[in-house]
């Protein structure tokens, strides 16, 4: 398989909104629970790295950072900032997605020659 730089920063920023998905989903659904500690999922920061660098090692991913406490919410769980986040996260994937559907079409046209 052929793993092109940009392939394998989306796989990777991918994955990493996916995580952080389940993890401001875990903080709505846990809203209201005395003990529960918000969740926080950065990756952006790798990717940054490994996008100045270029370097990538076969077999390594990028692991997301998991914080508990998440110091931008204040160390609350706040439903309504949550929701927020988890709209801004979905359009995120949704952009990503749409952008590999392109990429992805213009090398299956280029794989065809430019016929249909």
């Amino acid at each position: 398989m052929i793993h092109s730089v940009t392939s394998v920063m989306v796989e990777s920023a991918l994955d990493g909104l996916s995580m952080r998905h389940m993890a401001i989903a875990s903080n709505i659904a846990n809203a209201h629970s005395e003990s529960y500690r918000p969740m926080q999922v950065e990756f952006e920061s790798q990717l940054e790295s490994f996008r100045a660098t270029g370097i990538f090692e076969d077999g390594k991913s990028i692991a997301p950072n998991i914080t508990y406490g998440a110091p931008e919410l204040g160390g609350t769980n706040a439903v309504d900032i949550n929701m927020v986040l988890l709209n801004q996260n979905t359009l995120k994937y949704q952009s990503l997605i749409k952008g590999m559907n392109h990429y992805l079409g213009l090398m299956s046209s280029v794989l065809k020659e430019g016929r249909g």
